[in-house]
């Protein structure tokens, strides 16, 4: 990806907007945060901060799906108390790289599009570990990167169109990831067995009349899902108020939930015609289909940085088009043909190439914006280490 010099122009005029009306934000982390800051070298550079966040979680994941390759089973109990540790590591780290780029000096709109675009990977990897702790297995899981994603997707969908980053009174990066690190510490006191018992039997008290009798897993994906679906709504409304205020059409900005739509709709397609597949390998095609996800929602960022118009189709999608075609090909053409397609080739291929074309685009860009710029992604100034002290 290339960006032109008009567009990188733009990057002078951003200025970031942030709104964040969480009271445990407000009153209990922020606190929090402001203290931890103080023990972050002034040398360390803002992006190196948000990378060692990203890079443990991502680290914890590899463990996780050593222990639980089918996102369901027994796990010795330290994996689920390394998944606490690891999930409040990123979020500690994932606050304290703005306030390092403020301490020294050295914020730039680079460091809004590292950080979310090391976000966009940790919706992959976040939804995906907490299938294993939640035992979800193949289908569940599914659900919840679709709704982690969407949750992420519409975020910066409603920051693009507006200017400003909105976290509601309940959102997932403050309240949702401390649900999650209460629930990997209770799994490893109780057990992954937990979320499989019936959702009747673990409460204190008996229920009145008559109640499905549903696994604890699947009330926690009904949990999940909808508060988000709340937020989609918030997110929709509050893009459409704004185009109305400011006197803009609505359609064009409905193309990004388009957008959406159609990469998910292809990985369902996907998903339905190799479902055994799926239940064999769910980890490597749901960190494909995320990490191609990711790169689609850091395009949409950058959209944002540098005004520039996001287009209906990306280029994650050609690849994952591909691979559906690939999977539809046996039930769709004549038996006489004689096409064998080899599924997990085509798995593995599909995998690696969004790993490199991630890869590709993010090297691309920050050396593009660096050099913009004129500073470092990984390092800063030492006339800057003590900065503002």
């Amino acid at each position: 990806m290339h960006i032109s010099s008009e567009h990188l122009g733009n990057l002078h005029k951003y200025k970031y907007s942030v709104i964040d009306v969480s009271p445990l934000s407000i009153y209990v982390l922020q606190p929090y945060w402001n203290y931890s800051i103080r023990f972050v070298p002034h040398w360390i550079a803002p992006n190196l901060v948000t990378l060692f966040g990203f890079f443990g979680l991502l680290a914890n994941y590899l463990v996780v799906a050593y222990h639980l390759p089918l996102m369901e089973g027994p796990a010795p109990a330290w994996v689920f108390a390394l998944s606490a540790l690891a999930i409040e590591w990123y979020s500690l780290l994932d606050n304290l790289d703005g306030r390092q780029a403020r301490r020294t000096g050295t914020s730039s709109p680079l460091g809004e599009l590292f950080d979310h675009g090391c976000d966009c990977l940790a919706v992959a990897v976040g939804a995906c570990t907490a299938s294993c702790i939640y035992q979800f297995g193949t289908f569940y899981s599914m659900l919840e990167l679709v709704t982690m994603s969407a949750a992420f997707w519409l975020a910066s969908w409603e920051e693009y169109h507006t200017g400003t980053f909105f976290l509601g009174f309940f959102n997932g990066p403050t309240e949702g990831l401390k649900i999650l690190l209460f629930s990997y510490l209770w799994t490893a006191f109780a057990g992954p067995q937990f979320w499989l018992q019936n959702w009747k039997a673990v409460l204190p008290f008996a229920l009145p009349g008559e109640w499905p009798d549903w696994e604890v897993r699947t009330v926690c994906v009904f949990l999940s899902v909808t508060p988000m679906l709340v937020t989609f709504y918030y997110n929709i409304k509050s893009v459409l108020a704004h185009k109305a205020k400011t006197n803009q059409p609505v359609g064009p900005a409905l193309k990004g939930v388009a957008t959406f739509f159609i990469y998910w709709a292809m990985v369902a397609l996907w998903y339905t015609a190799s479902r055994s597949l799926w239940s064999a390998h769910p980890h490597a095609l749901q960190m494909a289909v995320g990490i191609g996800f990711g790169e689609m929602s850091s395009r949409l960022i950058l959209s944002h940085l540098c005004k520039m118009e996001y287009a209906l189709l990306q280029r994650p999608m050609l690849p994952l088009a591909l691979a559906v075609l690939c999977s539809l090909s046996p039930h769709v053409l004549p038996a006489s043909l004689g096409v064998a397609i080899d599924e997990e080739l085509v798995m593995w291929a599909y995998l690696a190439i969004t790993i490199v074309g991630f890869v590709h685009y993010a090297w691309t860009i920050v050396n593009e914006i660096t050099a913009f710029l004129g500073i470092s992604c990984l390092s800063i100034p030492k006339a800057k280490w003590y900065k503002g002290q």
